[in-house]
């Protein structure tokens, strides 16, 4: 402080004045500082009030406190509680944050103005990687005629939704789809989760021809070992007349069906046949 005073020589005390030196830290509202001249000066002391303002920490919003670090770049708002000032930190130009490259906790400083009686005010936040789900419970391939299955749409922690060909409401249906179909579930509401694809072969039915087998037989003929292998399905026989895939038609009259079932997990649905019987004369 100015130990001169209208061309009086002299000394400062009161709160907060050292060696002539007045410091704020720790004070508040009206200060009374005293100006004492000097011994040998003709003159009275004097006062002078200084008011001492409150220090200010700005309370920082508007700024999310989780990024991907694939997000865009942020503005900064450089106004917090009618505060002015600028940013600082990782990432951070010219007021504006850029999580690019970034990973963990990091910590932004706002800095306010000068003349403003304002604090420094920090802000931690986080900023995570790109992850993609791992996908399970969908199967690698269907046929065509398996009917409808119900896609989970939970995965790998991340919720989200199907689409693709064949997709409605995360339900998957293989009529109508032939070879390798991509479908892509897209998280939701998932921090950095990306979007992840699986891929389901759908089978063609394959529609079973029996015409192998004879339209008539008669009934003293020898019986005979029916196909277990036809349009490259396996599978086993049944009927009247049928044991262990061996058609016998002694003592059979008439019209006798016979049906073919596929063996499991093959793509073909269950086919028949008529054989006519004739009766020996």
């Amino acid at each position: 402080m100015n130990t001169q005073q209208s061309g009086i020589n002299g000394n400062w005390n009161g709160p907060g004045v050292v060696n002539n030196i007045f410091t704020p830290t720790g004070l508040s509202g009206n200060i009374n500082l005293t100006f004492v001249p000097l011994p040998d000066v003709c003159a009275n002391a004097a006062i002078a009030i200084i008011f001492v303002n409150n220090l200010t920490t700005p309370i920082i919003t508007g700024v999310p406190q989780l990024f991907c670090n694939s997000d865009p770049a942020f503005a900064l708002p450089t106004i917090i509680n009618s505060i002015t000032g600028t940013w600082t930190g990782p990432g951070v130009v010219n007021n504006v944050f850029s999580p690019t490259g970034l990973n963990g906790v990091i910590t932004l400083t706002f800095n306010p103005g000068a003349n403003q009686c304002a604090s420094l005010s920090t802000l931690d936040v986080s900023v995570n990687p790109e992850w993609i789900p791992a996908l399970s419970g969908v199967p690698q391939s269907l046929c065509e005629a398996s009917g409808t299955i119900v896609l989970p749409t939970l995965q790998n922690g991340a919720t989200g939704n199907w689409s693709g060909s064949g997709v409605s409401n995360n339900t998957f249906d293989p009529t109508g789809q032939y070879g390798n179909v991509n479908l892509t579930f897209t998280p939701v509401n998932t921090l950095c989760a990306d979007p992840a694809s699986e891929i389901i072969n759908v089978i063609p039915l394959v529609t079973l021809d029996l015409n192998m087998l004879p339209d008539s037989l008669c009934q003293n003929a020898t019986p005979f070992v029916l196909p277990q292998m036809i349009n490259g399905i396996s599978g086993a026989w049944s009927g009247t007349g049928v044991f262990n895939n061996v058609f016998n038609p002694f003592g059979l009259n008439g019209n006798v069906q016979l049906f073919y079932t596929p063996a499991s997990n093959q793509c073909a649905n269950d086919a028949s046949t008529t054989i006519s019987i004739n009766a020996v004369v």
